[in-house]
């Protein structure tokens, strides 16, 4: 994952008054549309909207409990100095057992510190 990448989202991350379940069929949609999550947070507002209106508990998250670019950035570092890996649910690496027990109820994504090849 690429910088821009981990800030958006860690920023989703940070949004805690939306469950798993809600961010992963909301993702889900993003993609379906051919979305990046990172690409969706450059949208103009109008082209943003749609994927808001439909999710009310998404759009509430995002105006109010988003983090500054500030305190995204704080987390991003302290992660890197601490070499925390940030997994999102759609990296090739989260474990597909997760997925495949919970489907939507999957975490939205992880934190991971050490070798990756015991997610399996």
């Amino acid at each position: 994952m690429n910088s821009r990448q981990i800030r958006a989202w860690v920023r989703l991350s940070l949004c805690r008054s939306v469950g798993s379940r809600t961010w992963n069929q909301w993702l889900v949609e993003l993609e379906g549309a051919g979305l990046a999550l990172e690409t969706f947070f450059d949208l103009p507002e109008h082209e943003a909207r749609p994927f808001l209106t439909r999710w009310p508990t998404i759009a509430h998250a995002l105006r109010h409990d988003a983090p500054s670019s500030y305190q995204v950035d704080q987390i991003v570092a302290r992660m890197q100095r601490e070499h925390v890996r940030f997994i999102p649910i759609n990296d090739p690496v989260y474990p597909s057992r997760l997925l495949s027990d919970l489907g939507f109820d999957a975490p939205t994504f992880l934190y991971a510190i050490g070798k990756l090849t015991h997610l399996r």
